[in-house]
């Protein structure tokens, strides 16, 4: 509220304002002003990862059906590209094959494509790949490689205009092109040239999405803000519970400037508002957060660095590798790696089940490895009944006969799962942890 006081303003208040200020505006109607009628929708109505963010441009370029049964591909190449091809399930968009340099890349018991039909010309494309190679993840481990979405987003959002510290984030506020006053350019936040946020306009409505490695670092309120200064007219199109409290946030930054700069108290004297109005307006700013919080204050905690586990089975037959914060909150994200062991008469001892997250591919195969040699068993690795092992990723790997083995011991895994056990027992009594730890890692994959 104003002082009786005459305040002098820190910088001359406006002879005129936007046709919509939110500062000159209650909570309730700037509420009705950005989502008139009311419309509301789920929290996950527009879910947003790095991932969904940071999707390359792919052009779809033909579908083939690859068995009796009618099973679809859709076959694309990626933005700038054309010799490379992307073959992915029409049903539910996974990468099965790759074809790059005449080599196809695909997963194991998927069908080979060997043609595709162009959806231009309806011709047959046959395709005669010099090699064919097998890879456990064809996304992660072919196709990332190929499509830089750095590269794109540098080229997609040009300009450059602020450079911000959120949540202790060195970030980059960037568009499509130099914004104008309610063009509903896009503007995008990157971290390391990936978009971490994105405002856009979508069928005239505001769109804002924020991926849900970022949340809870300011970056939704400080995306909000700068998109209404430039597109004051805006409306949101409906909200999510986090947007309403995004905007809501927004509009009071908006009422603390004006308080700041002294704006109010020059409006009532120049009898451009009243000091009811005034009132009115302050009423709807919650009084437990400062005045001068900004978003940019905010922060959060980085990280730890993994503290990796290894759980091995009495039998040495199976094991899992974790994070140590499993312990403290039992979570399929900690959980990095995972495989048994099985026999047949046929194929002798091979891994059923080998499964891991990308980064830690490398580990995962050398304990698998390891596992085996301790057992003094050679693992069987062409194809069918076992899962794929992709032993070529380390350098002491022995092939023969369909069969690999270490030409040397590379981790000492009884003093691992030594460590593992002490470390878990201290806190699963009960063995609670056990169980969840090993059914989380026989779902986590599936």
């Amino acid at each position: 509220m104003p002082s009786r006081t005459r305040r002098n303003p820190t910088t001359p208040v406006p002879a005129a304002f936007e046709d919509f200020e939110p500062a000159l505006a209650t909570r309730e109607e700037f509420l009705e002003y950005r989502n008139p009628g009311e419309k509301f929708h789920d929290s996950d109505a527009y879910p947003a990862t790095l991932a969904s963010l940071n999707e390359p441009m792919l052009f779809q370029v033909g579908s083939t059906h690859l068995d009796r049964r009618g099973k679809r591909f859709l076959v694309y190449h990626p933005y700038g590209d054309e010799t490379t091809l992307i073959f992915r399930d029409a049903d539910g968009g996974k990468t099965a094959a790759v074809l790059r340099d005449n080599v196809l890349y695909k997963s194991r018991h998927q069908p080979v494509p060997d043609w595709y039909t162009n959806v231009r010309t309806r011709e047959v494309v046959n395709l005669r790949p010099s090699r064919v190679e097998e890879v456990k993840y064809p996304e992660k481990q072919i196709v990332a490689g190929i499509l830089d979405p750095v590269a794109a987003n540098l080229k997609e959002y040009p300009v450059v205009l602020q450079r911000v510290d959120l949540g202790g984030k060195r970030l980059e506020l960037r568009s499509e092109r130099e914004p104008r006053k309610n063009r509903r350019d896009t503007l995008v936040l990157l971290h390391n040239g990936l978009v971490v946020a994105m405002a856009s306009d979508e069928w005239g409505a505001t769109l804002t999405r924020v991926a849900e490695e970022y949340r809870r670092l300011g970056l939704g309120r400080f995306l909000a803000d700068v998109w209404m200064r430039f597109n004051p007219s805006a409306k949101s199109g409906g909200f999510t519970s986090s947007g309403q409290a995004t905007s809501v946030a927004t509009w009071e930054q908006r009422v603390r400037e004006f308080l700041a700069r002294g704006w109010y108290s020059e409006l009532v004297r120049q009898k451009r508002l009243t000091t009811e109005r005034v009132r009115e307006i302050l009423a709807g700013v919650r009084s437990k957060i400062s005045p001068e919080r900004l978003p940019s204050d905010e922060r959060r905690v980085e990280e730890p660095e993994p503290e990796l586990l290894l759980y091995l089975d009495e039998e040495n037959s199976s094991f899992v590798l974790y994070d140590e914060r499993f312990l403290s909150e039992p979570d399929e994200k900690y959980v990095y790696g995972y495989g048994f062991l099985r026999d047949s008469s046929s194929a002798g001892t091979f891994f059923f089940r080998l499964d891991y997250d990308i980064e830690y591919a490398d580990l995962v195969i050398a304990i698998a490895l390891q596992m085996s040699r301790d057992l003094g068993e050679e693992i069987y690795v062409e194809d069918v009944p076992g899962d794929l092992v992709e032993w070529k990723r380390i350098p002491s790997a022995v092939y023969k006969d369909g069969r690999v083995t270490l030409s040397k011991d590379i981790l000492d895994l009884q003093e691992l799962a030594r460590v593992e056990r002490m470390k878990r027992k201290k806190v699963d009594r009960y063995d609670e942890l056990y169980h969840q730890l090993l059914e989380l890692a026989d779902s986590k994959w599936q």
